[in-house]
């Protein structure tokens, strides 16, 4: 329990940055230099423990984050800290939630600020209209035998209820931030709105098989939650017409890559990361 004491308590943010599916630490690196450039006091890591391991299990990459975190607490917080804060991409923002619901996170719950996702798809791809994609997934599934894919398209278990991603969605989690942002993009065709922004979908509501499912999944995240939520689309111009554009990939891309969003986000929102 390093790292908690409230005497000589160093006034100290530790920001995370947990990137998505088959990337790396790099990711991440423009939005944390961004953030560095107003917070040059704030402690920041860019996660590396899931490189090479994103087919894996979810909550197996969950447990890796939270023992990276614990780790660079005690490192570099030996008199202790007063936030942490979470930025992830894609994937990982479920990694992020992953790693919050292991008990060697229960001494630090108490100070978490913000939690940011980016793209992420927290109710998996139900009700995904990217046909490119489901193709994609059924393949790389069948070739790599990639869990993490399994996990998120939810054909885990043959029982909705028992898949990982409708188990995550009651541990607890995001009812420890402070704040909590959504950015989502309806041009990003590779995590589904609705998804990314934890909300219900109107083919949910008339669905027989799959619709109650998802609804209590959105219910799990959102009831304990004791702040309001905060989701923002974002919409990105993109003048060029490409292979990733018509498959809905630039915008998931986009999120790590424009600088311009950044430095609005970075800017107007700056004050959640104080």
């Amino acid at each position: 329990e390093v790292g908690i004491s409230e005497e000589g308590e160093e006034n100290k943010h530790i920001i995370v940055f947990v990137h998505g599916y088959q990337g790396n630490s790099w990711d991440m690196r423009l939005f944390k230099n961004h953030l560095a450039l107003i917070f040059p006091e704030h402690l920041f890591l860019l996660s590396s423990n899931n490189e090479g391991h994103t087919e894996g299990d979810i909550g197996d990459m969950g447990g890796r984050l939270a023992s990276e975190i614990v780790e660079f607490i005690v490192e570099n917080c030996p008199l202790g800290f007063k936030k942490l804060s979470i930025v992830a991409h894609s994937l990982g923002g479920l990694i992020a939630r992953a790693a919050i619901a292991k008990k060697k996170m229960e001494p630090y719950l108490s100070r978490l600020h913000t939690f940011m996702s980016l793209a992420s798809p927290h109710c998996g791809y139900m009700y995904s209209k990217n046909t490119v994609l489901e193709t994609g997934i059924w393949v790389l599934k069948k070739w790599s035998k990639s869990l993490c894919l399994t996990q998120l398209s939810m054909t885990d278990d043959p029982n909705p209820e028992n898949c990982f991603v409708y188990k995550l969605s009651k541990q607890r989690g995001l009812e420890h931030f402070q704040n909590c942002l959504l950015l989502a993009s309806q041009q990003d065709y590779y995590s589904p709105f609705h998804s990314s922004r934890i909300e219900l979908h109107h083919d949910a509501l008339r669905s027989q098989k799959h619709g109650k499912v998802y609804t209590s999944m959105v219910q799990n995240l959102l009831k304990p939650l004791k702040r309001p939520i905060r989701r923002y689309n974002v919409s990105f111009v993109n003048k060029k017409t490409n292979l990733d554009s018509i498959i809905g990939r630039t915008a998931h891309i986009l999120f790590l890559d424009n600088h311009l969003y950044m430095v609005m986000v970075c800017h107007v929102y700056k004050s959640l990361f104080e």
